[in-house]
């Protein structure tokens, strides 16, 4: 069963909950459970805290995951055929009705024991709080994952703690507006970090306990690097299209002019290669321009 914004709570006079957790599964059954009980004891016990919801997105399962989750408490909203992480966080994201969102993997990795001062940074103003992973990440997808994290800050021009951290709380509002340019797979969660630090949202970093997964995991190192790196540009050319647009017109433009000159001193005419890169360089100055200007304008 899901439910619309304009179906929540508030649509009916009740109070809406302190925070909606939203959790992505497929076939998750040997841990999906265990998670949903600790999220519910951790912000039971939370003094300051209040009322919360728990949906599990059941991302075409076929273990039995959603009726595991659905007998530990949470609400589970069924996806027939797998579309992806992405999309599962997507329709969890727009079926909650707090304006407080949690997002958390259904594996057993994050310590669910943060949770709830990361919710007190959103309530000191904060629009997203990332869980940093402190611990078990294997070799390899380290130096990957510090690479590709030194490359995003770049495109940032602020460091990033952790890119892609699949524990995180944000204002739900802010979010909302965006949610269709996400996409469907593994870099929903990265491109949800440079959606943040490029729209100029009040970012935290939370240090967060990361272990071992339970069960398979799903992560394709080599498609889903590739996705990734296409996601990170396309959210820089959505929110900041100068920092691509402008890099590459100067590394057009600058063989354009040394050609030019060589041209002018030595053979006395333009040759085609010098007009092609000037006009190559011209072009995506003016794409980045008229990009610019239709962001600010939005």
């Amino acid at each position: 069963m899901t439910r619309s914004d304009a179906f929540g709570p508030e649509a009916f006079g009740a109070p809406a909950p302190w925070v909606s957790v939203v959790i992505p599964a497929r076939n998750e059954a040997g841990a999906v459970g265990e998670v949903v009980t600790q999220v519910a004891a951790t912000l039971r016990s939370h003094p300051g805290g209040g009322e919360f919801e728990i949906i599990v997105v059941d991302d075409g399962s076929t273990d039995g995951t959603g009726e595991l989750a659905q007998k530990a408490g949470a609400r589970v909203v069924r996806i027939e055929v797998s579309r992806g992480y992405g999309a599962a966080l997507k329709r969890g994201i727009r079926s909650a009705a707090s304006p407080h969102v949690c997002v958390v993997d259904a594996d057993q990795t994050y310590s669910l024991a943060e949770v709830p001062a990361m919710l007190r940074l959103l309530d000191e103003g904060a629009d997203q709080v990332v869980g940093v992973r402190v611990g078990h990440v294997p070799p390899l997808r380290r130096f990957v994952k510090r690479l590709i994290t030194r490359f995003a800050g770049a495109l940032a021009r602020q460091p990033i703690a952790d890119l892609n951290s699949g524990l995180r709380c944000f204002q739900r509002d802010l979010v909302g507006p965006t949610l269709g340019l996400f996409p469907d797979g593994f870099s929903f969660t990265t491109t949800l970090t440079m959606a943040g630090l490029l729209d100029g949202w009040e970012m935290r970093w939370f240090p967060v306990a990361y272990g071992a997964r339970t069960g398979a995991s799903k992560f394709k190192p080599v498609r889903d690097t590739l996705r990734l790196l296409a996601c990170l540009l396309r959210a820089v050319v959505y929110f900041a299209p100068l920092r691509v647009f402008v890099p590459v017109a100067v590394g057009l433009g600058v063989p354009a002019l040394a050609f030019a000159v060589w041209d002018v001193v030595w053979e006395h005419n333009l040759t085609d290669k010098t007009v092609l890169l000037s006009l190559s360089a011209l072009l995506a100055l003016v794409l980045g321009v008229l990009a610019d200007v239709a962001v600010k304008k939005r």
